[in-house]
C-alpha cells in the first residue's frame, strides 16, 4: 500500500510538471526553437487515438529510452521481439537526441518524445495503449511513471 505522503509527493510531482508544461507551451509562442520542442514533445499526446491500433491480440511492449544510446541497447531485444512474436512496439524517448536518431534510421515502429512525467499523463497513456509489457532500458525511471 502507498504511504500518504509517496502519494502527496507524486501528485504534487505531477502538478508541477503540469504547470511548467503549460507555461513552455505559452512561451513557445514567442520563441520558435521552443515552439518546434513542445511541438515534437506534443505528438505524443496528440497521436494518443493513432496508437490505439497498438492493442490489439499480439504482445505488446512499451520500450523506455533515454536517449540515442538507450535505443541501440534496445534494437537487438526489439528485433527478436519482432521476429519471434510478431510483437507491437512503441518506443518513449526522454531526449531529442533519441527520437532524432530513431527518425533518421527511419524507425516503423510508434516512437515518441516523452511528453511529462506526470500521473495524469501516464494514466492516460496506459488506459489507452495498454501495452502488456514495459521495458526501461538501463536505469531511467521517474517518479509518476512509478507510481502509475
Amino acid at each position: 500500500m502507498k504511504s500518504f505522503l509517496h502519494i502527496i509527493f507524486v501528485y504534487s510531482w505531477s502538478v508541477s510538471f503540469e504547470v511548467v508544461f503549460n507555461f513552455t507551451i505559452w512561451l513557445s509562442k514567442f520563441h520558435s526553437t521552443l515552439a518546434h520542442h513542445v511541438h515534437l514533445r506534443s505528438l505524443l499526446l496528440q497521436n494518443m487515438s493513432l496508437a490505439k491500433k497498438f492493442a490489439s491480440s499480439r504482445p505488446s511492449f512499451c520500450f523506455w529510452c533515454s536517449s540515442a544510446g538507450e535505443y541501440e541497447q534496445a534494437l537487438p531485444l526489439i528485433d527478436k521481439l519482432i521476429q519471434q512474436h510478431q510483437a507491437q512496439i512503441i518506443i518513449i524517448f526522454f531526449s531529442q537526441s533519441g527520437y532524432d536518431f530513431a527518425r533518421s534510421k527511419k524507425e516503423k515502429n510508434l516512437y515518441f518524445l516523452f511528453a511529462l512525467d506526470s500521473v495524469f499523463f501516464w494514466n492516460r497513456f496506459f488506459s489507452t495503449l495498454q501495452p502488456q509489457y514495459t521495458v526501461v532500458v538501463r536505469h531511467e525511471l521517474w517518479p509518476a511513471f512509478l507510481y502509475s
